[in-house]
């Protein structure tokens, strides 16, 4: 998982151009925040079973 402020001040900028763009190509105010998902894995390559 990235770690980081470095990541965490790009994951920003990033949803901030996503919102922007979106808004912008509406002509109006469609997307306030953003939620990012980060995928987890294990040693394995894979996700731990729920």
């Amino acid at each position: 998982m990235p770690e980081g402020v470095a990541w965490a001040k790009k994951m920003r900028l990033e949803q901030a151009c996503i919102i922007v763009t979106a808004n912008e190509s509406a002509d109006r105010t469609v997307v306030c925040a953003l939620t990012i998902f980060v995928q987890l894995e294990c040693r394995e390559g894979r996700l731990p079973d729920d």
